[in-house]
């Protein structure tokens, strides 16, 4: 070869080179995509089917086992995705909140004119929320009560609700729309129990209120409750008030 073509030659080699390295790394990233998207498909099946499952026959009668062939995938690959039955129903609540675009709904209630405003809003947010999740509100409920991981879990998303109305009874007192004699803590203690999924259950389920009926007596109840005086003898202070039963997210 002539010395003056030497420098051409490994040019083109060097461009070949890249051009292959190019096609490798896009390969590479495609198929990157592709078992990523398959696995996100595949974890969100997953939390499908041990929702519908865990809705019908409770936490106690669900195994992994079962969980994977109502997906249509192997043992092995739900315990991938969920090292254990623990994970998986922690993964789950977080999977209803984002099907539910629960937060979003949460923020309209701070949106509202005024504190009044608020509560109605909070009202028809609790009653839709606990229309959706009911049954497998109640059945993590009761796997809580077996496994103390999920306990503390579930303890914050219920600690979150109360924090929630809390901001709500402060908004309340701070428009002087809450009666006399009633506290912030109670307040939002009161809000708490009364727009739980336990509530809801006993009123909608056993007491055979219809989910519109349900709606207007919370809304009722809370606006006349909370803007009526509270003597001191109604409502004495508890060692603990927090949640300790099930409640909406």
């Amino acid at each position: 070869m002539p010395a003056a073509a030497a420098p051409a030659a490994i040019a083109c080699r060097k461009h070949r080179r890249v051009r292959q390295l190019d096609t490798l790394s896009i390969l590479t990233t495609l198929y990157t995509m592709s078992t990523s998207k398959r696995g996100r498909t595949t974890r969100a099946r997953l939390l499908d089917s041990a929702r519908r499952l865990l809705e019908v026959r409770g936490p106690h009668r669900v195994g992994m086992d079962e969980i994977a062939r109502e997906s249509a995938v192997t043992r092995q690959a739900a315990y991938l995705h969920f090292k254990t039955k623990r994970g998986l129903l922690l993964a789950l609540v977080e999977h209803i909140d984002n099907s539910r675009d629960v937060f979003d709904r949460v923020e309209t209630i701070w949106k509202s004119a005024d504190a009044l405003s608020a509560l109605a809003v909070a009202a028809r947010v609790a009653a839709h929320t606990n229309a959706e999740v009911c049954r497998i509100g109640l059945a993590l409920d009761a796997a809580r009560r077996w496994d103390p991981d999920f306990e503390a879990a579930w303890q914050d998303r219920m600690q979150m609700r109360l924090a929630r109305y809390s901001r709500l009874a402060k908004w309340l007192q701070r428009e002087k729309s809450l009666g006399p004699g009633w506290s912030v803590r109670q307040a939002a203690s009161f809000l708490w129990t009364a727009t739980s999924i336990s509530t809801y259950e006993l009123l909608v389920h056993d007491m055979g209120f219809s989910a519109r009926r349900y709606e207007a007596l919370l809304l009722t109840t809370l606006q006349a409750t909370l803007q009526a005086p509270l003597s001191d003898l109604a409502m004495q202070p508890t060692a603990r008030v927090g949640p300790s039963r099930s409640g909406s997210r």
